[in-house]
């Protein structure tokens, strides 16, 4: 029932999490926002099959609710030691850094790129021979 919450909206707002719960208690302005996103997500957890294709229209409202809670932050903090333009950088880098780190992950979880890969080594190499060519003929019915 909550996997949304729990697994599928933390991987893909990542960093984007706490700062949108920073967004929330700070700014009601984002209140509107957040309750329709969840809501809307509530609704869908009902549901037995769960994608996250399904609820990714949600995800930019919890960026909204997100830059929210770093504009509070930075409008709190400028005047600190800590610099926010570092803690901005901070957050993106690692934004990235999980990113990419998700996306390295997603390559080894689907064989079919692996089956591509191989078949673009093969043609690159050599013509269409024999071993390639019941391959090519299946793809192509």
């Amino acid at each position: 029932f909550l996997w949304y919450f729990y697994s599928a909206l933390p991987r893909a707002c990542l960093i984007g999490v706490p700062l949108a719960v920073w967004g929330v208690i700070k700014e009601r302005r984002t209140w509107p926002i957040i309750s329709a996103s969840l809501i809307f997500v509530l609704v869908y957890s009902l549901l037995p099959h769960k994608e996250l294709r399904f609820i990714i229209y949600t995800i930019p409202l919890l960026n909204v609710t997100a830059a929210a809670g770093l504009t509070n932050l930075y409008n709190t903090y400028k005047k600190s030691v800590l610099p926010m333009h570092a803690l901005i950088t901070c957050v993106l880098v690692v934004s990235l850094a999980v990113s990419l780190v998700f996306l390295f992950v997603s390559t080894m979880n689907y064989p079919g790129g692996q089956a591509m890969y191989t078949l673009h080594h093969k043609v690159g190499r050599t013509e269409l021979d024999s071993e390639l060519l019941p391959v090519v003929c299946i793809s192509l019915k």
